[in-house]
């Protein structure tokens, strides 16, 4: 194995087995800020989830669940609607590289995507992408509003492939267990 494969071997163990700092240079006083603590307001997300969800003119039982996953630097969010026949999964993280924390999404027809979260109050925040690719390999635009109150969550939004109808959609449900 050559040098610049070992270094990129560590780099991406390093990555998978250590909790990230941020880049930014900060005041000598203050300590770096790990992944996981940027992650800390997606706390109260961890567990399952039952409710109901209405995708365009579709409504179906859905399923979602969010666990940490590398030492609380990731979490893993599943989707499940029309009793399974629809999934969708999604990996939440702290990019160190543009400061933000992002969605990885990859849908279950074969569709991808990144999302990137702006928060907006504790329990409110937006999930949005401008470039989601659908299994044609045409662009799509996703937007979700998250808000949670207590054990219920909403989420509003749409998904508009390029040069189509925007679908809407609406997912209430209930933590069942954490």
């Amino acid at each position: 194995m050559n040098t610049s494969t070992t270094c990129a071997l560590l780099g991406l163990l390093s990555v998978s087995l250590f909790p990230l700092v941020e880049a930014s240079a900060q005041d000598s006083d203050d300590q770096p800020v790990t992944t996981s603590e940027h992650l800390a307001f997606l706390e109260p997300l961890i567990g399952e989830w039952k409710g109901n969800s209405t995708i365009g003119d579709q409504e179906s039982p859905t399923r979602v669940s969010f666990r940490w996953i590398n030492q609380k630097t990731f979490v893993l969010q599943s989707m499940e609607f029309q009793g399974g026949d629809l999934e969708i999964t999604h990996v939440i993280g702290w990019d160190p590289k543009t400061k933000q924390v992002k969605t990885w999404g990859f849908g279950g027809s074969g569709g991808y995507g990144e999302m990137v979260w702006t928060k907006k109050s504790p329990t409110n925040w937006i999930e949005e992408s401008k470039d989601w690719t659908v299994p044609t390999g045409e662009s799509a635009r996703f937007r979700l509003e998250n808000s949670l109150t207590g054990n219920r969550m909403v989420i509003t939004g749409f998904f508009q492939p390029e040069g189509d109808e925007r679908i809407d959609l609406s997912i209430q449900v209930e933590k069942t267990k954490k």
